[in-house]
Parts: C-alpha cells; structure tokens; sequence
C-alpha cells in the first residue's frame, strides 16, 4: 500500500473538515447563545428563577472550546498535512 496515497486521501477529507469547523463551531455556539438568550428572556421570572441562563451558556461555551480546540491542534501540528 502506497503511504503517500493514505495520506494524501486522509488529507482531502480532514482539510476542508478543519477549515469548516474552524468557521462553524464558533458561529452555531454564538447563535445557539443568542437563542437561549432570547427564550430565558421571554419567559416569566419565576421561569427565569428555575432554570438559570448561566448553565446552559458555561455547556455551549465549554463544547465549543472542546471541539474548535481539537480543530485548532489539527491545524498546528499538521496532522492533516
């Protein structure tokens, strides 16, 4: 098997994959907080008491840093290359 094939084969998916997530993974977290944002402020107070925005925010932020840091290690240590 030709080693150079695999990578240049590995490499034509995980390059653009990078290149997206790069992008993406930020935009959604934004949206997604913004969304929340929103419905926590539409609700009643008591609502607003129970189920506190902070939590839901700290997941999106802390999933979004997970996965735009795996993305970023691919791209510094040229695992794609």
């Amino acid at each position: 098997m030709d080693g150079n094939a695999l990578v240049s084969l590995v490499k034509s998916f995980l390059d653009p994959a990078t290149t997206a997530g790069m992008l993406i993974i930020p935009s959604t977290c934004i949206v997604y907080c913004i969304v929340q944002a929103i419905k926590w402020y539409a609700s009643d107070e008591q609502e607003q008491q129970q189920n506190p925005i902070g939590k839901k925010i700290k997941k999106a932020v802390f999933v979004a840093v997970v996965l735009f840091s795996l993305t970023a290690i691919l791209r510094i240590f040229g695992i794609n290359v």
